[in-house]
C-alpha cells in the first residue's frame, strides 16, 4: 500500500473515532472523510489500469503481446466458470476471478518474455506453467492464469443528514481501502518461472537438460543426465531450490538416465529473477543415443609362438578402433596418427608369446598402418603425402599431443602456431583426427595431419595453404587455421569433468587391463565414452583404485565396501 494511502487511512481512522466525542465538529469530520474517499479513488483507478474492464480485453491484450513476440499457435481456453471471491476477509464486496489456460509454440527466451510481460502489466496471476522440449530448440508452453475482474462501483444512495453521509463516506473508505488492499496481494504474488530461475542457479556446470517441467506448487520434472555426479548435483540441487521433492525415479536412455521428479515447492523460495533456459536441450535425446555402442565388436587376436599360451598380457573390450592406439601409445610409447576412416569397435587380445610384429600384423588384418619409424599413420587407405611442410618454415623442436577424434582444423590451428607462415584451410573442412604422440617433430606432426584430413599443402608466399587435391584455393572459400568459424551447438549433456578424480566408480565401465611389466595398468570408459587410463592407488570421486588383475579390477569405497569391476571371459579363436 502507498504511503499517501496509509496516511489517508489513518486520518480517516483517527476521525471517525473521535466523531462522537465532538459533534460540533462533524462537518469538519465529513469534509476530511470525503478527501480520504477521494484519495483512495484515485488510487485504486491506477490500479484499475492494470486490470482489463472485460475477459475479452485480456484475450486480445494476450494476442497481440503474442503477436509482437512472435509466438506461434497461441490458444486460449475458458477452464471452469469465474469465481467470486473476497476482496478482503472482513469486507462483502467481490473480485471475480476468471480462469483461462494459455498455450503455444516459441524459443524459450519468447516464452519466457511472454509469461513476464502478462502479469507484469495486468494483473492476472499464472498459477502454474508446463514447458515442453519441442524440436529446434522450441518450447511448447501451457500456462494456467487466474484474471480478476473489478466490479462496477455500485450507487452508494443519498443521505438527509450529515450523520448519514458521515456513515456512507466510512463505509466507501472502508471498502475503497479493501479493495486496493487485494489487488496489491493478487498482483504481488510470485510468478512460477522464478522456479526455473532458481533451479538453474543450483544446476549450473552439470550434464543435466530438462525436456518438460510442470511448475507451481505442485511441480514436476522430466529430463535426462549423464554420470552419477549429475545426479547427485540434481537431487542436491532441488533440495537446494527449495523443491520438497518426492523419490526421483530414475531410467536408462541410451548411455544417458532419464529422470523424472515430483516435488512441492514453497512460494517463499521462488526467485524473482529470469531464467535463462540453458538446460532446455533438444539436441540431449539424440546425444544420448550417440553414447550407445552400434553393432558388434570385431575381434583381434595377437599370438606367437607356442600357439597354446594361455595368458594375454594386454587386454581390451569393445572399446572404440581409435582407442586401441591411444593404449598402444600409453604402453610402447608408439605415436599414431588415426585417420578418421577408422571407425567401429574391437575387442583385442594380446597373449605373451605375442612378439611387437605379430602384434602389428594381427591389427593390420583390419586397418592400414604405414611408417615404420618414430610416427605411424593409420587408415583404412593409405593416402600419398604433398609437399613435406618440414620446407614451409616448421618447426622441427618435438611435440606432445593426445587427441582423441579432434576437429581438425583445430589441431591445425594448434599446429601452426610453430610455423612461421600463416595456415589457410578450406572454410567447409569437417574432417576428425586422433593423434597420440610424444617426442615427435612439430612437422612431422603437421605432415600426418594433412595427409589425415585428405589435404595438401602447398607454399604461396608466406602463407601455407591446405586445401583439398586438385582445388584451388580461393579467398571466398578459405580461412586462417585459427579463425573463428559457425560450429554446431554442443548439448548441454556434453559436458565431462576435467579430471577423473569427479566421477564415481558408477561411472566407469572396465574397458581394458594389462600385465605387463611391474606396474598393472587399466583403462575405463567414462559416460561420455572418453578412455582414461588407471593405475593402483588412483582416487576417484568416491573410491580409490585397488588392485588391478589379469582381468578385473577393485575399487575401495569411502565407505570401506569393495567393487569389483571385470572383463568378459578372453576372445576364442
Amino acid at each position: 500500500m502507498s504511503m499517501l494511502v496509509r496516511l489517508a487511512v489513518i486520518a480517516a481512522v483517527m476521525l471517525t473515532a473521535a466523531a462522537p466525542q465532538v459533534a460540533a465538529d462533524d462537518q469538519t469530520h465529513l469534509a476530511m472523510l470525503r478527501e480520504s474517499v477521494k484519495t483512495l479513488e484515485l488510487e485504486l483507478e491506477r490500479s484499475r489500469r492494470l486490470i482489463p474492464l472485460s475477459i475479452e480485453d485480456y484475450e486480445a491484450r494476450f494476442r497481440r503481446t503474442a503477436e509482437q513476440l512472435g509466438l506461434r499457435e497461441l490458444e486460449i481456453r475458458r477452464l471452469g466458470a469465474e469465481e467470486s471471491g473476497l476482496l478482503a476477509q472482513r469486507e462483502p464486496l467481490v473480485l471475480e476471478v476468471h480462469h483461462r489456460e494459455l498455450s503455444g509454440l516459441a524459443s524459450f527466451y519468447d516464452v519466457k518474455r511472454f509469461l513476464s510481460i502478462i502479469p507484469a502489466f495486468q494483473a492476472c496471476r499464472i498459477q502454474t506453467v508446463r514447458l515442453q522440449l519441442r524440436e529446434g530448440d522450441t518450447v511448447f508452453f501451457t500456462a494456467r492464469l487466474e484474471l480478476p475482474l473489478l466490479p462496477i462501483a455500485s450507487s452508494w444512495g443519498s443521505a438527509s443528514t450529515v450523520a448519514q453521509e458521515i456513515d456512507i463516506q466510512s463505509e466507501r473508505l472502508s471498502r475503497l481501502q479493501s479493495a486496493i488492499e487485494a489487488i496489491e496481494r493478487f498482483s504481488s504474488r510470485p510468478n512460477p518461472m522464478g522456479l526455473l530461475s532458481t533451479l538453474e542457479e543450483t544446476l549450473e556446470g552439470h550434464p543435466i537438460a530438462l525436456t518438460d517441467v510442470t511448475l507451481g506448487e505442485e511441480s514436476s520434472l522430466e529430463g535426462l543426465l549423464v554420470g552419477s555426479v549429475a545426479r547427485s548435483a540434481l537431487v542436491a540441487g532441488l533440495a537446494a531450490a527449495g523443491f520438497a521433492a518426492n523419490e526421483p525415479v530414475f531410467n536408462p536412455q541410451g548411455g544417458c538416465q532419464k529422470f523424472s521428479i515430483r516435488a512441492r515447492t514453497n512460494q517463499g523460495a521462488w526467485s524473482d529473477s529470469s531464467p535463462l533456459g540453458r538446460n532446455f536441450d533438444s539436441g540431449a535425446a539424440s546425444f544420448c543415443e550417440g553414447l550407445m555402442p552400434q553393432g558388434q565388436p570385431h575381434s583381434i587376436i595377437a599370438r606367437g609362438e607356442p600357439q597354446d599360451a594361455d595368458r594375454a598380457f594386454l587386454r581390451l573390450h569393445d572399446v572404440e578402433f581409435a582407442d586401441v592406439f591411444f593404449v598402444l601409445h600409453d604402453l610402447f610409447l608408439w605415436n599414431f596418427i588415426v585417420d578418421e576412416n577408422v571407425k567401429g569397435r574391437v575387442t583385442l587380445e594380446v597373449y605373451e608369446s605375442a612378439s611387437i610384429d605379430d602384434l602389428l600384423e594381427a591389427i593390420r588384418s583390419a586397418v592400414v598402418i604405414s611408417g615404420e619409424g618414430s610416427l605411424r599413420r593409420v587408415s583404412r587407405t593409405a593416402l600419398e603425402l604433398g609437399v613435406p611442410v618440414s620446407s614451409a618454415g616448421v618447426s622441427t623442436q618435438p611435440g606432445k599431443f593426445t587427441l582423441t577424434k579432434a576437429d581438425v582444423s583445430d589441431v591445425l590451428c594448434i599446429l601452426g602456431q610453430f610455423s612461421e607462415r600463416e595456415l589457410r584451410i578450406p572454410r567447409d573442412l569437417k574432417a576428425r583426427v586422433s593423434v597420440f604422440v610424444e617426442e615427435t617433430p612439430i612437422d612431422q606432426i603437421l605432415d600426418g595431419v594433412i595427409a589425415s584430413a585428405g589435404l595438401s599443402p602447398t607454399i604461396e608466399g608466406t602463407r601455407l595453404m591446405i586445401n583439398r587435391p586438385g582445388e584451388k584455393p580461393e579467398a571466398s572459400t578459405e580461412m586462417v587455421a585459427c579463425e573463428e568459424r559457425d560450429v554446431a551447438r554442443r548439448s548441454i549433456l556434453d559436458g565431462e569433468p576435467a579430471r577423473i578424480e569427479v566421477l564415481g566408480v558408477d561411472d566407469l565401465t572396465l574397458a581394458g587391463v594389462s600385465t605387463i611389466g611391474a606396474v598393472p595398468l587399466a583403462w575405463v570408459y567414462t559416460p561420455w565414452r572418453t578412455l582414461l587410463p588407471l593405475e593402483t592407488g588412483q582416487r576417484l570421486g568416491n573410491a580409490t583404485v585397488g588392485q588391478i588383475g589379469s582381468d578385473d579390477v577393485t575399487f575401495e569405497t569411502d565407505r570401506g565396501a569393495k567393487v569389483e569391476a571385470r572383463l568378459p571371459g578372453p576372445a576364442r579363436d
